[in-house]
């Protein structure tokens, strides 16, 4: 059973241009039409309360199906994703590389915050620090480290020899 924002507001629906033709006079007395509208209005607030957690509830468990917790240590080193969007330039048409980096992991703040600084500013007199959120950091992985990390097979090659060639 649904309500309209106006319902909701001010506990009747709204009156239509048909309802001032309309006129009808009401059974009860002002009092007892105010008191009636009064309770009314508080029950379907109520109703409304009851069914706005029930949908958070429900939109809640939905989205942790799909999520996964991610955390960061001090130290670490992440992407950061920052849109940036140009006053008169329509989305669609900007260029979509919005990952800066790499940033350090300063501190965290809560399960999902983290204080992070841009690695050229460790230098600097002046430290930048910036407060992002888990859903806009992706780690790091340093190129120079994964090209040592690769082991090359130095075992010796095999010529391939004319009889292991087909002929077309």
């Amino acid at each position: 059973m649904g309500f309209s924002p106006f319902f909701l507001v001010h506990g009747r629906d709204v009156d239509t241009p048909l309802d001032a033709i309309l006129t009808f006079l009401p059974d009860e007395s002002a009092y007892d039409f105010v008191q009636n509208l009064m309770t009314k209005a508080e029950e379907v607030r109520q109703l409304a309360k009851i069914h706005l957690t029930k949908a958070q509830d429900k939109d809640k468990s939905r989205y942790d199906e799909s999520h996964w917790t991610v955390s960061y240590k001090e130290g670490d080193l992440v992407w950061i994703f920052t849109p940036i969007l140009k006053v008169g330039l329509s989305e669609k048409l900007l260029k979509r590389i919005y990952i800066f980096g790499p940033y350090r992991v300063i501190k965290r703040l809560s399960d999902v915050t983290y204080e992070v600084e841009p690695c050229d500013s460790m230098h600097s007199k002046r430290r930048l620090t910036d407060v992002v959120h888990v859903l806009r950091m992706k780690p790091y992985n340093d190129p120079d480290l994964q090209l040592e990390n690769i082991t090359r097979d130095n075992s010796p090659t095999q010529p391939i020899a004319d009889s292991d060639q087909k002929e077309l």
